[in-house]
């Protein structure tokens, strides 16, 4: 932690003087023009993204079905992990804005932008700082304001945390600079401090020490263990966020180094050089963005880029330890893009999809951005580099305000990723549940067959087919589907649930049990697996058991129609006719037109057991007006003509 009193000179192009005089005008010296440009442009860029919808990515279980924004709790939010992340400061976020806003997937984007405007003006202002040249810092920002390859962070919902890492991290190298120039020792705490609210955003800013390692040096010319020692607290923190996220996606149920694990160790030597170079063409060839890069071998033979890149890696190596000192700018901006990146090389992975994405460029693009400004700046004339940055700005807003569009809904999303990577069985999966939650079943099966056929192993697909052929009513083949995914080892709720619930559908009611048993064995919370399981056991007879499954899925949900009315049936066949008046009292007051007829006879036949005759009359003769053809009404209205000694009524209701 301690300051150094030698300074060397960085070798990025000086600043021209200005003749003694008045002085001329700069753009991007200018106290309040070069941000104001840089908000409105980047805001004009992503206006039309305000309007997407959330996707079926990660978005269901962030916001539809999370329970801790509509009731959020301390606990919930600081004491239970995020689609495998602990992330709380995001977590609080998402309950900020649920709050204030309700459901709108258009308030998560607005935030998302507002967050993503602030990075961009304090990467304007920290190149600004640790550079000279003005021109080169707001071009930089620009870039990274409204590059395709960041629409994924910055208009997908769930990508919200690294939006805010990021911010964390940014203001960290901020302090950090601070602390740097020797402005006090504070700084280094208050670093210290932004970089744990960065960590519990995302643990993807455990790699933050490496940067300021990079800073340090870039400022002092310096790099020895002194220089990296000095930053201890940042090294533990940094090493306990790496162990949080192995804890996290291991209780998540994520299988850790899955993917990658397909690869032996020379294969992921090529992997990595060959990533260490896929971000940067990316950056700059705006074209072919997906949020899915698989890793392919045909034939068992990688593609040439991926033999050359590991010996070009090498010779990068080579190039820096042999220009240390001699090309520090150059070193610099390939630190600024590798540091941050080195966590996210495919070395382990972490999750299905986890070994290469867009969002993964948001903080290293930085780097590359800085090399093209130092390459740029070989050229003479101030006009022609300003003229090929702007114009390629341009380009890639233009391709932006496209790729805002692929981030529409899932169907867009995963339509595009399926474009640009058919082969790939998460596409083709994950389309196929987009297309199950938009209610286009024959779709879904297509797509989740699809991946099926390029990936028999993908186990998941198994489940979301099943549950489109429930909904196309194809019940078995949706147990089919359903008991291959159990048998792969796939262990949810919902999995057995929808399973019960098909053999349920088929009267097989002694199979369907021991499924919803083990369903609410997982998540007693569902009323409509006690529902369910309640009807499966008064079929087979066992109808204490049923009357307390009604029960308890009356008392998660109170209107509950369905298991009103059966709990009612049952307390009326048990002479419990107090009970059944009851239930199918509440039923009316909740119950769609269409099957009040129905609890209007209940209730009525009910009453009529209990002695209320005229209370069972008035209900028929409503359940009558109601629906004219309703037979079950006419034979209870002539029961209670027969009781109330109306004869000639009760045979006119018989005929009817």
């Amino acid at each position: 932690m301690s300051k150094k009193n030698k300074h060397v000179q960085n070798t990025a192009a000086p600043t021209a003087a200005v003749p003694a005089g008045k002085p001329a005008f700069s753009f991007f010296i200018h106290p309040i023009l070069p941000a104001a440009v840089l908000v409105a442009v980047v805001a004009a860029v992503y206006w039309g993204s305000l309007q997407n919808d959330f996707v079926a990515f990660d978005d269901d279980k962030s916001i539809w079905y999370n329970p801790h924004l509509k009731n959020p709790t301390f606990s919930g939010i600081f004491g239970e992990q995020l689609v495998g992340m602990y992330v709380p400061v995001t977590s609080l976020m998402y309950v900020l804005i649920y709050q204030l806003f309700g459901e709108k997937a258009s308030y998560f984007h607005v935030f998302g932008l507002l967050i993503h405007l602030l990075n961009v003006f304090m990467v304007f202002r920290l190149f600004l700082r640790v550079q000279p040249r003005a021109w080169a810092a707001f071009f930089i920002a620009l870039l990274f304001g409204v590059h395709p390859m960041l629409v994924e962070p910055v208009s997908w919902v769930s990508a919200l945390s690294t939006l805010m890492f990021s911010c964390f991290y940014l203001v960290t190298l901020h302090l950090f600079w601070s602390f740097l120039e020797e402005k006090g020792s504070r700084y280094f705490w208050l670093a210290l401090g932004t970089f744990i609210l960065a960590g519990l955003s995302k643990s993807a800013a455990a790699t933050l020490p490496v940067t300021l390692v990079v800073l340090d040096w870039w400022k002092n010319g310096q790099l020895n263990g002194r220089v990296i020692f000095s930053k201890w607290p940042f090294w533990l923190v940094s090493a306990g966020l790496v162990i949080l996220t192995f804890i996290t996606r291991t209780a998540e149920g994520h299988d850790i180094g899955g993917s990658t694990n397909a690869f032996n160790l020379v294969d992921r030597l090529f992997m990595i050089s060959q990533t260490v170079f896929f971000y940067p063409f990316k950056l700059l060839v705006p074209t072919g963005y997906s949020i899915f890069y698989p890793f392919v071998k045909q034939d068992g033979v990688w593609r040439a880029d991926y033999y050359l890149a590991l010996p070009a890696l090498g010779l990068l190596a080579w190039w820096v330890i042999k220009n240390w000192n001699k090309h520090r700018d150059i070193i610099f901006g390939t630190g600024m893009y590798l540091a941050p990146l080195f966590l996210m090389l495919p070395v382990v992975s972490v999750g299905t999809a986890e070994m290469r994405n867009d969002r993964y460029a948001y903080l290293p693009c930085l780097g590359v951005f800085f090399l093209l400004t130092l390459l740029l700046d070989k050229l003479r004339s101030d006009s022609a580099k300003y003229a090929i940055l702007g114009a390629l700005a341009a380009i890639f807003a233009w391709n932006t305000t496209a790729q805002t569009k692929v981030w529409k809904d899932g169907t867009a999303l995963f339509g595009n990723c399926v474009e640009k990577t058919p082969e790939a069985a998460l596409c083709q999966c994950n389309l196929g549940y987009s297309e199950l939650i938009a209610l286009s079943f024959e779709k879904s099966v297509e797509h989740y067959s699809n991946a099926l056929n390029l990936d028999p192993t993908y186990v998941e697909a198994y489940n979301g087919r099943g549950q489109a052929y429930m909904n196309l009513k194809k019940i078995p083949e949706a147990i089919s589907d359903f008991t291959k995914a159990i048998d792969a080892g796939i262990v949810t709720p919902k999995l057995f649930g929808n399973r019960g619930k098909c053999y349920a559908l088929l009267s097989r009611f002694e199979e369907a049990l021991p499924d919803l048993s083990k369903s609410l064995e997982l998540e007693p919370k569902s009323a409509e697996i006690w529902y369910f399981r309640a009807f499966s056991s008064e079929r087979t007879g066992k109808v204490t058991e049923a009357l307390g499954d009604y029960s308890r899925a009356i008392d998660l949900n109170p209107n509950y129609v369905e298991a009103l009315v059966n709990r009612g049936l049952l307390y009326y066949k048990d002479n419990n006719f107090e009970q059944a008046i009851k239930d199918n009292t509440r039923a009316l007051a909740i119950a769609a037109p269409g099957i009040k007829p129905m609890i209007l006879v209940n209730r009525a036949n009910a009453l009529m057991q209990s002695g209320q005759l005229n209370e069972a009359l008035g209900d028929l003769n409503e359940a009558v007006a109601v629906d004219p053809n309703y037979k079950r009404a006419y034979q209870s209205r002539a029961a209670v003509y027969q009781k109330l000694g109306q004869d000639a009524k009760a045979r006119e209701d018989l005929a009817r």
